[in-house]
This record gives structure tokens, C-alpha cells and sequence, in this order.
């Protein structure tokens, strides 16, 4: 043999020693399966009769197989696995190959690299189980039950890697445990769709109630009944065997109770129907069972889960009592003191961790939060400003802020603000900058937020956001004149089309709250002509149309859009609506409202328009169908008009009422709900 090749022979035994373990060690492998040691690979998958050229291929095959089953081409996969398992009969390779045919459904060849396994590892635990899942999805119940039978045997025999540990005397508390971990993970092991998952959990199920039913000296019953009632409880039904699933737990509970997973899912059984039982039976485990403190921990962290604050609190204080400097344990009573409002004991604790520099940023930021609900001000900003830079940093600064405001410190508020933008890095720091100049404007202090601004400016100069608080700086200090001068003067110095959209459209939305109709609609007119290919600022110019009344342009603009774009969906959608609304060629706004609504049936504009298009036509049924829908996804004023109109005229005066009563105190001034009321004054509602 060359050098060549002795050197390319050995790289590929390192290769395939490597890939051997690692099919020993895929995530698809069932939990607890002893991993392979790859030293030990060659003395279980003997390929001495093997001719170099064919250990070539053999190795190549195994490569392609791996490298197609991370890139989920498991028909390659499987047609190499197989290849090797002919030439090698590898019982690791077997046990991959017999897993990928499981899922693939191709029962055959499961079965088939499933004989090697077994034969190989007869006393594994693993192939029994992949034998149970093929039986159960070939419909042999039968078989299933008796590979279940294998793998928890009623007498002191077979044992396999599962039971080898367990002897005829009862099973140790961990050895539960793991049991209940090992036979849900077989009840959910991956299948290809959610139907076949569905009936394997039933089919195991099913095979767990006869086991429990006919194997009643078993050694494994706490296991598989507490399996069986985790599995009745996760189905469709749950509440059809509540009956049983008590039962099931009571028995396993009263010889095992220590037994922290029966426990649990008794816990969530009786919150089904009960969330008040089910702490109740949670906090008497808890303060009166014997059990060690990781399964009290492990309880008081359920108890929190279920927002059961006081079993978690007496939980956690159960663990403090053995150990008082426990700083987790701390942590945790300190959440749920938190959880359950009891705001002066929770910022006392949190207070003391945040000191001790545990979890620095959580203690404190929470710290400050409870004193503020118990408003000890001074120690809620003596807390937010312990917080370090992380992920509770921003929130904590902001708050600081806040409180500042609230006591009239505005100066104090905007220098929290800025020493904090000392302390992080580029981006946080615009991020406080920013705050800091809504903060100031937001409470009045516009000569500061307008030297703030010029800072802003001097770190990110083409920033979208510092644009648009230059403009509502304008806005609350300037002319309509003077805004309008300084939206022409910040589209000029935009860096690109797209800020100067930017700024456009920020400047629009000011307008528009101001109810400058005639001023939004002036300024996108420009910006159209200037970019007649934007449409996006067509679309809008459109729009702005609507409170002018100006039907006729808005209907025109919209079709030049859609002669540009025919499937555009949002002007679909609005000239569909405005036809409808305007009682206008009905059938072409119903025909351009419903492309939009194939292509976009859950957004709630066009569910309103296809209701609307129907109230017009006069099918009210069709209309209060679409426009309901249309009302629970965004119960806004412009929908909540429509909806009140649709009831009213099929007679359920009360129920239209009610919508716009709704309407009118979420937005007493919307043009909407207020020009309906106008055309329906024996309502007798008004703001």
C-alpha cells in the first residue's frame, strides 16, 4: 500500500470511527441511549473483509448519509445508511437507519435494520421502543403491547438498560423520575405531521391503561400511570378522563409521595376545573410532605408558573429556613412577593440582592419597581440608578425619568437621561438621546430639547427619529407658517429620497392630527410631482382627498395608481371602499375588494370594506358577518360607525347603541362616529 493511500486509509477510519459515534449521539436518538464509544468501533463493526475501494465507498456512503440527514434529504440519508448496514452490519448504524425508515413510514425497511439492531444489542432498551412506535403506526396493537411488556416487565426478568438498575424493591424516587421522563419522550417522539403524533400519544395511551389494568404487581406502575394520566390530561378531551387521571395519580401519590411528577400533573389536573384546588393541594404538599429541597424548589417554581404566589412563597421560604443565605431562593420569594403584590416585603428583598451584587440588574431594576408602587421614592431611584448597563439598563433610566417628571424635576429627569448615555454604547445611546428630547417636549422644556436636539444631530445627523422630533419641536413652537418652512428646510438637507419620504410623511401625520386637511394634502401634492414614480406618496395624496371631501381626485388618483400597479391592495381596497361609500358603481368596488380580500383575508381595513361593499348592496346578514370580524380584530371608531349602522338597520338598536357608546368614549371627536350619529339622532347619543 503507498504512503498515499496508508495515510487516506487512516484519515477515513478516523472519519468513520468520528461519523459512528455521532449517529450514537444525533438528537433523533431516543433519551438515556448509551452514547458509542468510538474506540471501541471497530470491535463491534468488524470491516476487515472489506477491500480498500469498498471501505472507501463504505466510508463515503456514511459521509453523504450524515451530511443528507442534516440537510433533512432523508430518502439520501436512509438509501446510504442502508448501503453501510448491508456491508457493516453495524448495530449503531442499524439503529439510525431503523429511526429515519420510522419516519419516513417506510415500515419495511425499519423493520429490517431493526432485526440487526435487536440482534445486536439484545438487551437494549432502545430497539423495544422503536419496535413499540412501528407496531403502534401499523396498526398492531397487539405487538405494541407486547414490546411495552419488554420494555417494563411484571416479573424480575429481561432486564434491559432501562430496568437494570431497578431491582423488585420499590423504585428510588430518581428512578420515577427518569422513568416518567423516558416514557413521555417515547409517547411524543417525532413523526412527520401533527395527525400521525396525534395517534401515536393516543395509541400509547391506550397500551399504558391495559399495562395498568392487567400488571397490577408491576414494579413500573408509578411510572406508566403517571404516564398514562400526564397523556389523558395533554388530549383533545381531557375532562372525559379527569375520573381516571385523579384516580390514576391518588394511587401513585399515596405510595410515592415524594414522587415530584406525579405531583406536578395532579397540580394541573385539579387546575382544570379548579385553579384554587389545585393551589390549595400545591401549598399542603409543599409545607407538609417530606421532600428534599430540590423537589420543593422544583414545586414552588410550578406554583409560580401557575401564578399560585403563595405555595411559591412558602416554597421558597421552606428552603430559606434550611438555607438562610440560599441567594436564588432569595431571589426567587423576592419574585414572588412581587407576583402577589405584596410590593414592601419584594423591594426589601430585592433591595438586599441587588446590594450582595446578585442578579445586579434584575434586583434592582425590580427593586425600583416595587418601591415606586409603594411609593418610597427615594429608594425606587436609589434602586433604577444601581442598575447596570444590561438588559434592564433603558427601562430603569426611562423610569427614573418618569418619577422626576412626576415631582416637577423636569432638569433632574433629562440629567438621568444623559448620564446614562455616558455608560452604553452608540446605539443605546441614540436610544436615550431620543428619549430624552420626547421627554423634554413632552413636558414643555423646549430650550433644552432644543440644545438636546443639537447634540443629536452632532452624533447621527441623517437619523429618521431626530428629523421627526425636530418636527414636533417645530410644531409646538413655531407658526403653522414657521412648521411648514421647516419641513421644506429638513426635506432639502435629507440625505436621500427616502428621509426626505421620511420627513414627509412625519410632517403629514403632525398635519393630521392637527386636522390640517388642505396643508397634508399641499404638501404630498408637491411631493408627487416631484416623484410621480413614488407610489406610495401617491397612494397618499389620494387618501388626504377623503376629509376634503374630494371624491372625484381621490377616485382619479387611486386609478392612476392602479393603471401603474392593477394589484396593488391597499388602493384596491380604497377605491373599492370609497365606491361603496359614495353608492357608486357597486359591482366594480365589490369585484376590487374582493382581489384585495384573496390576497389579504385577515386584514381588518378590508374586512370592514367587504362588509361595507354588502351593507350597500343591501345584504345585511353578509355585511354584519364581514364587519363584525372586521370590529374583533380592531374595535376602532371608523369600524365600531359601521358596525353600529349594520345592527341598527337589521333592528338590534340596543347592540348599535352599545357599539357607539364604546366608539364615542374611546374618541369623542372622530369624524366618523360622529357623522354617523348625525344621520342616526334618534339614537340619542352625542359626545
Amino acid at each position: 500500500m503507498s504512503i498515499f493511500l496508508k495515510t487516506s486509509y487512516r484519515i477515513w477510519l478516523l472519519v468513520i470511527a468520528t461519523l459512528l459515534s455521532a449517529c450514537a449521539t444525533n438528537p433523533k436518538i431516543l433519551p438515556n441511549e448509551k452514547p458509542i464509544d468510538s474506540t471501541k468501533t471497530e470491535s463491534v463493526t468488524n470491516i476487515s473483509h472489506l477491500s480498500t475501494d469498498q471501505r472507501s465507498q463504505l466510508y463515503y456512503s456514511i459521509l453523504l448519509a450524515k451530511l443528507a440527514e442534516n440537510k433533512q434529504l432523508l430518502d439520501i440519508a436512509q438509501s446510504n445508511y442502508q448501503d453501510a448496514l448491508v456491508k457493516t452490519k453495524s448495530p449503531e448504524l442499524a439503529g439510525h437507519s431503523t429511526k429515519i425508515a420510522l419516519f419516513q413510514k417506510d415500515y419495511l425497511a425499519a423493520e429490517q435494520a431493526l432485526a440487526i439492531w435487536q440482534s445486536s444489542k439484545p438487551d437494549s432498551s432502545a430497539p423495544k421502543q422503536i419496535a413499540l412506535l412501528i407496531a403502534l403506526h401499523q396498526n398492531q396493537p397487539q405487538e405494541a403491547y407486547q414490546q411495552l411488556i419488554a420494555i417494563y416487565p411484571h416479573e424480575d426478568n429481561s432486564l434491559n438498560d432501562v430496568t437494570d438498575s431497578f431491582s423488585k424493591k420499590p423504585l428510588s424516587i430518581n428512578e420515577l423520575e427518569l422513568g416518567l421522563k423516558e416514557l413521555l419522550k417515547l409517547a411524543y417522539w417525532k413523526t412527520p405531521d401533527v395527525s400521525s403524533l396525534e395517534n401515536q400519544v393516543l395509541g400509547i395511551a391506550e397500551l399504558l391503561q391495559r399495562y395498568n389494568q392487567e400488571n397490577l404487581n408491576s414494579n413500573y406502575l408509578a411510572i406508566t400511570k403517571t404516564s398514562e394520566a400526564f397523556l389523558h390530561l395533554k388530549s383533545r378531551s381531557p375532562l372525559n378522563k379527569l375520573e381516571r387521571i385523579h384516580l390514576l395519580l391518588d394511587q401513585v401519590i399515596d405510595k410515592n409521595p415524594s414522587f415530584i411528577g406525579a405531583i406536578k400533573i395532579k397540580a394541573q389536573a385539579l387546575a382544570l376545573l379548579s385553579e384554587q384546588k389545585s393551589a390549595e393541594f400545591l401549598q399542603k404538599i409543599i409545607t407538609e410532605q417530606a421532600l428534599t429541597k430540590p423537589q420543593i424548589t422544583k414545586l414552588a417554581n410550578l406554583a409560580y408558573q401557575q401564578k399560585d404566589f403563595d405555595s411559591a412563597i412558602a416554597g421558597y421560604n421552606r428552603v430559606l429556613a434550611a438555607e438562610p443565605d440560599n441567594s436564588e431562593a432569595q431571589f426567587l420569594l423576592a419574585g414572588s412577593y412581587f407576583g402577589d403584590k405584596q410590593y414592601q416585603q419584594s423591594a426589601k428583598l430585592f433591595y438586599q440582592l441587588a446590594i450582595d451584587d446578585y442578579r445586579k440588574g434584575a434586583s434592582a431594576f425590580y427593586c425600583g419597581d416595587s418601591s415606586e408602587r409603594v411609593k418610597d421614592i427615594v429608594k425606587s431611584l436609589s434602586c433604577f440608578e444601581m442598575v447596570p448597563v444590561g438588559q434592564y439598563f433603558l427601562e430603569a433610566r426611562q423610569r427614573m425619568a418618569t418619577i422626576y417628571a412626576n415631582q416637577e424635576m423636569y432638569q433632574v429627569g433629562a440629567q438621568s437621561l444623559e448620564k446614562g448615555q455616558s455608560l452604553v454604547d452608540f446605539n443605546q445611546r441614540q436610544l436615550l438621546l431620543n428619549y430624552e428630547i420626547n421627554y423634554l417636549l413632552e413636558h414643555q422644556q423646549y430650550v433644552l430639547a432644543r440644545q438636546r436636539l443639537e447634540s443629536a444631530i452632532e452624533l447621527n445627523p441623517h437619523n429618521g427619529t431626530i428629523y421627526y422630533l425636530q418636527l414636533v419641536l417645530a410644531d409646538k413652537t413655531l407658526s403653522r407658517k414657521g412648521f411648514l418652512a421647516k419641513v421644506i428646510h429638513l426635506q432639502e438637507q435629507a440625505s436621500d429620497s427616502e428621509l426626505r419620504k421620511e420627513v414627509t410623511f412625519s410632517a403629514v401625520n403632525i398635519l393630521t392630527n392637527k386636522q390640517a386637511h388642505q396643508a397634508v394634502y399641499d404638501l404630498l401634492d408637491k411631493e408627487v410631482k416631484l416623484a410621480p414614480q413614488e407610489l406610495d406618496l401617491l397612494y397618499s395624496r389620494a387618501l388626504a382627498n377623503e376629509p376634503l371631501k374630494r371624491f372625484d381626485r381621490l377616485e382619479q388618483d387611486l386609478r392612476h395608481l392602479l393603471s401603474i400597479d392593477p394589484e396593488h391592495i391597499d388602493a384596491q381596497n380604497a377605491l373599492g371602499y370609497t365606491l361603496a361609500d359614495i353608492n357608486k358603481n357597486l359591482q366594480e368596488a365589490k369585484e376590487l375588494i374582493e382581489s384585495a380580500f384573496q390576497k389579504e383575508p385577515e386584514n381588518d381595513a378590508i374586512l370592514d370594506s367587504m362588509g361595507w361593499v354588502q351593507y350597500r348592496l343591501g345584504n345585511l346578514p353578509e355585511a354584519l358577518k364581514y364587519i363584525q370580524m372586521s370590529y374583533d380584530k380592531a374595535p376602532v371608531p371608523e369600524i365600531a360607525a359601521h358596525l353600529g349602522e349594520v345592527l341598527w338597520q337589521l333592528g338590534e338598536l340596543e347592540k348599535a347603541k352599545v357599539v357607539w357608546q364604546k366608539a364615542l368614549q374611546q374618541a369623542p371627536h372622530n369624524p366618523y362616529i360622529l357623522d354617523t350619529l348625525a344621520r342616526f339622532p334618534e339614537a340619542g347619543l352625542s359626545p
